[in-house]
């Protein structure tokens, strides 16, 4: 699975593994401590729900949520749960060879699906999936419902120390992503390096909640351009 998600540039090459293995220990560490309750013992349960999004598509979120995913799994004292919550795009059901399978969408749709039950298991040990599922005319409301934070909170409770990223819709794409953003205790905004524009971060960032746990992380920067902009 880890060299197949390599082949399609899911995971960096080999030739970057290191450097990308430290980058992303540096953004987990601000994450995993929130969520911790800054070293208290029981976790806390909006700060375990961490969101991954951008303002639009094609900023390197699915990367970013894969591979901050696969770091936290080395983590001892947690268990991370991956969610593919992309509406518009669940790429990360394709690359982890889920599309079609049942899932989040089948268990907002259905109250009697425990979520709980369509939660596989992947190759990489700590970490865990829970495929998009099948989406129908009404999975928009289903996303911004009540029942998606009910579900949501089941799926820590269920296991207190896990850690559940979800691989949100963009915030200027679609407004349910804004509704996750308010399920989520940690919203991580992810900004393509030179394309992104500054307005559309600062309009993105000013449609999640106060009282959120904000993080920014700066995705394919030029290492030879001083300008991250």
């Amino acid at each position: 699975e880890i060299d197949a998600l390599r082949d399609v540039g899911a995971l960096p090459p080999q030739n970057c593994e290191r450097q990308l293995t430290e980058q992303y220990r540096r953004i987990k560490r601000p994450l995993v401590a929130f969520a911790l309750g800054g070293g208290n013992t029981d976790l806390q349960v909006n700060g375990s729900l961490i969101m991954i999004t951008s303002s639009f598509p094609a900023e390197g979120k699915t990367f970013t949520s894969l591979n901050l995913s696969i770091s936290m799994s080395l983590e001892k004292d947690v268990s991370v749960l991956l969610v593919d919550a992309d509406i518009a795009n669940p790429r990360l059901s394709t690359l982890l060879s889920r599309r079609g399978a049942r899932g989040l969408f089948d268990a907002l749709g259905q109250e009697t699906l425990d979520a709980e039950t369509l939660v596989v298991d992947t190759d990489i040990p700590g970490l865990s999936f829970l495929p998009a599922g099948t989406t129908t005319h009404e999975s928009s409301e289903l996303l911004a419902s009540h029942r998606m934070a009910a579900l949501m909170a089941s799926l820590v409770a269920n296991h207190p120390r896990r850690l559940v990223l979800l691989d949100s819709p963009p915030l200027l794409l679609t407004n349910e992503s804004r509704e996750l953003a308010s399920v989520a205790g940690q919203v991580l905004l992810v900004v393509r390096a030179g394309v992104t524009p500054q307005e559309s971060v600062r309009e993105a960032t000013a449609l999640i909640p106060d009282g959120k746990h904000v993080g920014v992380v700066l995705n394919q920067v030029d290492p030879s351009s001083s300008d991250v902009s």
